[in-house]
């Protein structure tokens, strides 16, 4: 096998592995939970933990991003100083960035819990979470320095960790009398700062010997030559998240809004049945990302074109298997497992099984826009999306008109960015 390919495999499954324990933890925990907690308490659990997916949302700077592409570029030139400031400029924004959701936690969390939900019980719970999960930056750089470092399997060992610990405390806490809204919280938010902990210790242990700790550095001087194209990458991979995560998330929004509750009940039954393939989808977004920026960054472009349209390639044909099969045998599944009226999700799940399979069998085109600075224009494709979803309530939404509007929405993408990125590609590769 390519070694490329070979690499790309490995990392891959580690991250599906890491995927897989957390999606199980998840499912324990959350059966755990159901049991010994009312269902009162279970709701305000998922809005105190949920809270804080929100403000990442808000939040999100494209660290990981910036790191992935700058790191191998500043490293295949032998720029160390630079290097090491790129460090520590990530350092000082994810610090920066938890430094303020503590602060507007502390501030808010009791407003938050009385005005929007008319409990004061919840200001506790709300600020733990917030406290506990506020490194989520720092996290997402020092992951990003390891995998770009390719030491993935020091990445995904916190989250693994950090996954099994929500289950255990919450079970510990119960046999000992103790279970509680506040310590459920405690226990769940635990996790993430172990996580985060993890993560950053694992990160320093190898990247430390790499930097350079001069004054200069640390004043990030080194960047000014690239602080334009630094600067463009952390805010438009950062405005590409929030619109990518908006999209996604307002359409189960809107027909919450706009629609009929089966039609919700439809749409949320397909995205659990699609939960598998996007995490294959995500594992392979994370296994890709640094090896295409390295090869960019040693200007291989014909290994870079090669490999991207075998990947490509061979994924469209693996896609099209999959979907012709789901489509097959989903009905016979869903029919003999669930209560007839789910039927009507078959073909809501197999459109959005065609629109994840188009975007896992694109991916690599992703971090080679990151890496050639055209995320820009990639962000105004993704705001049709929005116009697509705007269309589809015109005739009264529905599971349906949410799926197909992911649909053309991820098709628009492939023509006008994907499609031309891999004809530059090419003549990059001819002229190499």
């Amino acid at each position: 096998m390519n070694p490329l390919f070979k690499r790309v495999a490995g990392n891959t499954g580690l991250g599906l592995l890491s995927g897989i324990v957390i999606l199980i933890a998840g499912i324990i925990r959350a059966g755990l939970l159901a049991v010994y907690l009312d269902l009162t308490e279970f709701g305000y659990f998922i809005i105190c933990t949920n809270l804080i997916a929100f403000v990442r949302v808000l939040m999100q700077i494209g660290v990981a991003d910036t790191i992935i592409r700058f790191f191998p570029k500043f490293e295949e030139q032998k720029r160390n100083d630079a290097l090491s400031s790129l460090v520590f400029l990530i350092f000082y924004v994810a610090c920066g960035t938890t430094l303020l959701v503590l602060l507007v936690a502390c501030m808010f969390s009791g407003v938050i819990a009385k005005s929007w939900y008319g409990d004061q019980g919840l200001a506790t719970p709300i600020l733990l979470s917030a406290t506990l999960s506020s490194g989520f930056l720092l996290s997402a750089g020092a992951t990003a320095l390891l995998r770009v470092q390719n030491q993935f399997h020091l990445a995904v060992l916190p989250p693994i960790i950090a996954a099994c610990i929500g289950p255990l405390g919450i079970y510990l806490f119960h046999r000992y009398d103790a279970l509680n809204l506040t310590n459920a919280v405690l226990a769940v938010s635990a996790g993430s700062l172990i996580a985060t902990l993890g993560c950053v210790l694992f990160a320093a242990l190898v990247t430390s010997k790499r930097l350079d700790f001069s004054l200069g550095n640390l004043k990030l001087k080194p960047l000014s030559e690239s602080k334009r194209e630094i600067r463009s990458t952390l805010t438009q991979t950062s405005l590409f998240g929030i619109l990518s995560g908006s999209s996604e998330v307002g359409g189960i929004f809107l027909l919450g809004l706009l629609g009929a509750p089966a039609q919700v009940a439809i749409l949320g039954m397909s995205v659990q049945l699609s939960r598998p393939f996007i995490l294959i989808q995500s594992s392979l977004g994370t296994a890709l990302s640094p090896e295409i920026s390295r090869l960019h960054a040693e200007r291989k472009h014909r290994d870079l074109y090669e490999f991207v349209v075998k990947f490509v390639g061979a994924f469209l044909v693996l896609v099209t298997v999959a979907v012709g099969l789901l489509w097959f045998f989903t009905p016979i599944i869903v029919g003999n497992f669930l209560d007839a009226s789910y039927l009507t999700a078959v073909p809501v799940f197999l459109i959005l099984m065609i629109s994840n399979g188009l975007m896992m069998a694109f991916q690599p085109c992703l971090p080679v826009a990151i890496a050639q600075g055209r995320v820009g224009r990639r962000n105004l494709a993704v705001c049709a999306r929005f116009l697509y979803l705007g269309l589809a309530c015109i005739p009264g939404l529905t599971a349906m008109g949410v799926a197909l509007s992911i649909l053309v929405g991820n098709l628009t993408v492939r023509l006008t960015n994907d499609l031309p990125l891999l004809r530059r590609m090419r003549l990059a590769a001819q002229n190499a």
